[in-house]
Formats: C-alpha cells, sequence, structure tokens
C-alpha cells in the first residue's frame, strides 16, 4: 500500500471510496469520467481505478503505463425484484427465476474473468505494465481505520459480512 502513498488518482465522488484512499495516502481526485483521458495524459491524475474492459476500451494504455491488479472493488450485475412483484409470481414462475438467476451468476462470473483475461493480455501488448502479484495484506492493513468511521453509519455488522466475502 505505501507505493500509493501520494498517488492523484481519480475516483467516484463517493466518500466511502475516497475514505479507503486517503487510508493508503492516495489523493483522491474526484472527476468526471469523460475527462480521465485528458486528465491522465496532462498528468492531472496519475491513476484510475476501472474494470479491465474498461480501461482497454478507452485506450487508457495510450496514457498510463502502469497497472496493479488490486482487485480491491467487484462490481456484479444484480437480480432486483421488489417484494410486491415478487409475491404476485407462482412457485414454479420463482423457482424458474432463481435457476435462471443461479445460470446467471455463473455465466457472468465466468465472462467477467474470460473478459479479464483477455483485455489483461491486450494491455501488456499495448505496453501496459501491469503487476498481477500485488500486496493485498498492506492494503487491508491499511484501510482498517475506514471501516471504523462507516461501522457507525452503515453497521459494523454489514461491514463484517462483506469482509467475510472472499
Amino acid at each position: 500500500a505505501s507505493d500509493a502513498n501520494g498517488l492523484k488518482m481519480r475516483t467516484m465522488e463517493n466518500k466511502v471510496h475516497m475514505a479507503g484512499d486517503k487510508t493508503f495516502g492516495i489523493l483522491p481526485t474526484p472527476m468526471a469520467f469523460p475527462e480521465l483521458f485528458t486528465a491522465l495524459q496532462q498528468g492531472t491524475v496519475d491513476g484510475q481505478e476501472n474494470p479491465i474492459p474498461v480501461i482497454l476500451s478507452s485506450k487508457f494504455a495510450q496514457v498510463q503505463k502502469h497497472l496493479s491488479l488490486t482487485g480491491h472493488v467487484y462490481s456484479p450485475a444484480v437480480f432486483i425484484l421488489s417484494p410486491k412483484v415478487w409475491d404476485k409470481l407462482s412457485d414454479a414462475d420463482k423457482k424458474v427465476f432463481t435457476d435462471a438467476a443461479a445460470k446467471a451468476a455463473i455465466a457472468q462470473r465466468k465472462r467477467v474473468n474470460d473478459d479479464e483475461a483477455t483485455g489483461i493480455a491486450q494491455l501488456k501488448k499495448d505496453g501496459m505494465l501491469v503487476d498481477e502479484k500485488v500486496d493485498g495484506d498492506s492494503f487491508r492493513k491499511a484501510v482498517a481505520p475506514a471501516y471504523a468511521e462507516f461501522a457507525k453509519e452503515f453497521g459494523a455488522d454489514k461491514i463484517a459480512a462483506i469482509q467475510a466475502v472472499k
């Protein structure tokens, strides 16, 4: 985590992300995504955090030489259905829905893994230096103070549940 100290990182204007960044010594810099390529090009920010397909499609390899695979964010696609709608479904329809959701989750994970692997290979081919062996423990230790800060707002039990997911 100490390698991140002093870096100006583009982030979303999200207080949780920004607080986490600060625990690493990062200077979080909220900015609109369309401004990011130019900001990297001009040195307004030193880096950014985005999924591999976004980094690839945005051609950030043209303006960013290094990529650290921290794995600190996972953005799943989720099914959300209100109880009002769910309660109207028959048991048979609920089963079809949950079975399809389980299959979709497996397919989505595979797609993310495949896209990430091919994207990383392409970024390397484009000249980006990719660090695949990031010291995750140092980041987990550094971010601990942010957990206490947000436990008051979101509940320590919810933070513990998130941390339990591996």
